[in-house]
């Protein structure tokens, strides 16, 4: 059961459901456990949500809203563009349960349903663009040849 401390309700629910879809897919998630992970009664939910549907919308929307901002300042933080996709990279997190909206995006049922994806390309378009304009900052100075990258090498 969820014991998280002044939220409401409904903040539980979509906490619950966007654990539950990272942990075991869309799919496999009921609104039972849901309900039971969040402590939310079945009342409760259909209260805030008409369905399993508009409640993963909910957790997919947040997922993108809480994630974004701190992928972006990475890439725009201080350093070079190598030292800035490098922190990205390498920022904490649990990898072997993957990114919490990239990996969503790979449900079979997510990824055919147009409504569950809509919360995913402006913040997936913002992404891009940052990150290309993190690699296409030059770190060197503005007379200088651009480096070519040594051959084999991914960056």
């Amino acid at each position: 059961m969820y014991s998280g401390g002044m939220e409401t309700s409904r903040d539980r629910l979509v906490t619950a459901m966007s654990d539950l879809m990272w942990e075991r897919g869309y799919a496999a998630t009921s609104p039972r456990e849901v309900r039971e992970r969040s402590g939310v009664g079945q009342g409760g939910m259909y209260h805030h949500f008409s369905g399993k549907h508009a409640l993963a919308l909910a957790a997919l929307e947040r997922n993108c809203a809480d994630l974004l901002p701190g992928s972006l300042e990475l890439l725009e933080g201080e350093g070079t563009p190598l030292v800035r996709l490098r922190a990205y990279l390498s920022r904490d997190r649990d990898a072997l349960r993957g990114c919490k909206v990239g990996r969503l995006t790979q449900d079979p049922e997510v990824a055919s349903d147009p409504e569950l994806l809509a919360p995913w390309p402006m913040p997936s378009l913002k992404f891009a663009a940052r990150s290309r304009g993190c690699c296409r900052r030059r770190s060197t100075p503005a007379n200088s040849p651009p480096r070519s990258a040594p051959s084999g090498s991914r960056l």
